[in-house]
């Protein structure tokens, strides 16, 4: 999460610099909004598991299909100009990129031909394994979730030392102070 509003901010200015635009508090917020729109499926997730305690095998569902992103981006295109639409791209494409490597389950890049989820470098709790590429079905994902699942990822990768934070606090850090000297 904190990747994705770093990576934001940055690429809010980066395209802002590209079509000259100003650098409005509203336009950085849509950079963060586009970073995160992939993970508004946790809504439903925490929905699910926290409050009517059902067991819920996956957050990247639906939202998480590259694809469905690509006429999105069209429309954005022809509705609010290319600097909206170049945004929307690069911040939800990062945010894929970013849920492929590392942390979490993968993304199914080839979505609607094969459901496969690809992971490149997987953590094997919340350090980088040697191995370079993780790949499975929804069926094998399912047993894998129930192997491995842990109910206190967010405690564990967010407010313990390891890897994954630190290259997220990093980046949230250094796209904040980047905002704070723009300002």
């Amino acid at each position: 999460m904190f990747l994705d509003i770093g990576a934001g901010i940055l690429l809010s200015i980066f395209v802002g610099t590209i079509f000259d635009i100003n650098i409005s508090p509203l336009w950085i917020i849509s950079g963060i909004v586009f970073a995160l729109l992939p993970d508004v499926d946790m809504i439903s997730y925490f929905l699910k598991t926290k409050i009517l305690k059902k067991p819920v095998d996956d957050h990247r569902s639906f939202t998480h299909y590259p694809v469905i992103y690509i006429p999105l981006i069209v429309a954005a295109y022809f509705t609010v100009g290319a600097p909206y639409s170049l945004l929307l791209a690069l911040c939800v494409y990062f945010h894929f990129i970013h849920d492929t490597v590392w942390l979490g389950w993968g993304i199914s890049w080839f979505w609607p031909v094969a459901s496969r989820k690809f992971k490149f470098f997987p953590d094997k709790h919340g350090k980088i394994s040697s191995q370079f590429l993780m790949t499975w079905t929804k069926d094998e994902e399912i047993e894998i979730f129930r192997k491995y699942h842990n109910p206190s990822w967010v405690r564990d990768f967010y407010f313990r030392p390891n890897i994954v934070a630190y290259v997220e606090y990093s980046v949230f850090i250094i796209a904040f102070l980047v905002l704070v000297k723009l300002f």
